[in-house]
């Protein structure tokens, strides 16, 4: 006849098996491993550039700031306008200030935003601005492709502007982007953009 003795967890200074105390251990080193959440903290002082880019809306200021880490932060002002184009903007430069702040790549950020286009393309110099964000893609590229080691300074515009295909603030070009109705393609005719399809869509009523 065999009996069989069975301890309460820790009455007694010492047992063969301890399942708690593993259990415990795991869920320690587990909360140590778990990465930290969280955008790095924006500095007192920074330093960067602005940029004037043409867009379907107006003229958009990107101010893009820099730590000692690169790209901080990014700041845009739409010109004269205001409504849903300045607030879409400043929603997406804190968007993408956030996440240059929490490490990730200015390359990563920059994939994301080009190639988004709205129904009003625009031209500066021999670049194709397909949106306000397409503007933001383009700008944090030019920066981290042309930043010089001394920041502020001076920085040279790599496309020389050509009078002839930049046309004013206020103009479109016959080609006026895609129609948001039907998806096709918009005209400039006689002061008034619309579709080129016939679809109805025409911003002079």
């Amino acid at each position: 006849c065999k009996g069989v003795t069975v301890y309460r967890d820790k009455s007694r200074d010492r047992q063969v098996l301890n399942i708690g105390k593993q259990q415990e251990s795991t869920t320690e080193c587990a909360a140590e491993n778990k990465p930290s959440a969280g955008p790095r903290p924006r500095p007192e002082v920074t330093t960067g550039i602005t940029r004037r880019v043409r867009t379907g809306c107006g003229n958009l200021y990107i101010t893009i700031n820099e730590d000692e880490f690169g790209p901080v932060e990014i700041f845009t002002q739409m010109g004269k306008a205001g409504g849903c184009a300045a607030s879409q903007s400043e929603a997406l430069s804190r968007l993408v200030s956030l996440a240059l702040r929490s490490h990730i790549a200015p390359d990563a950020v920059v994939r994301e935003l080009k190639g988004i286009s709205c129904h009003r393309v625009v031209w500066q110099g021999s670049d194709r601005i397909l949106s306000c964000a397409d503007a933001i893609g383009k700008t944090l590229e030019w920066h981290t492709g042309n930043r010089p080691e001394g920041l502020p300074g001076p920085l040279e515009d790599p496309v020389p502007a050509r009078a002839p295909e930049v046309f004013r603030d206020d103009d479109l070009q016959n080609h006026a982007g895609a129609c948001p109705n039907c998806g096709g393609p918009l005209k400039y005719e006689s002061g008034c953009v619309s579709c080129a399809l016939n679809c109805g869509y025409s911003e002079c009523g």
